[in-house]
């Protein structure tokens, strides 16, 4: 008999391979199909109503904190961090909005409805410029 791993000559009532330590008589492969991990992610756990909750009450607030840093800021670099400051806050809060209700259905549907549209709302103001006025 002989491994059927390094091919080492072996007897036929041993346990092991003493040259590489395979098991041997274990059923095979084919008796026991090797899977794939599954990586099944439970998105809905993620955008619970807690956590879209919170996440755009910091979208809110970022873009708060980036609308005021704009209006005080002297010169053009401090504007320009506002406005970055502003489009986060723009983006997670549209975000939120966007795929809170596309993943979780917990909420009723003309309220999923009402924030995919605020959602859209918030990204679509961020990503155009011309729509809140500032020149590019």
């Amino acid at each position: 008999m002989y491994c059927p791993e390094c091919g080492r000559e072996i007897e036929e009532d041993i346990q092991f391979c003493p040259g590489c330590g395979t098991a041997i008589g274990e059923p095979s492969s084919e008796e026991h199909p090797i899977t794939a991990p599954t990586t099944d992610v439970d998105l809905s756990r993620f955008f619970s109503r807690k956590m879209i909750g919170f996440a755009v009450a910091v979208g809110v607030l970022v873009a708060f904190v980036g609308a005021v840093a704009c209006t005080v800021a002297d010169g053009s670099d401090g504007r320009e961090a506002g406005l970055v400051i502003y489009n986060l806050g723009g983006f997670v809060l549209g975000g939120a909005l966007l795929l809170g209700p596309l993943v979780n259905d917990e909420y009723d549907r003309l309220l999923r409805a009402g924030m995919l549209v605020a959602g859209a709302l918030a990204v679509g103001l961020v990503l155009s410029p011309a729509a809140v006025g500032v020149p590019w």
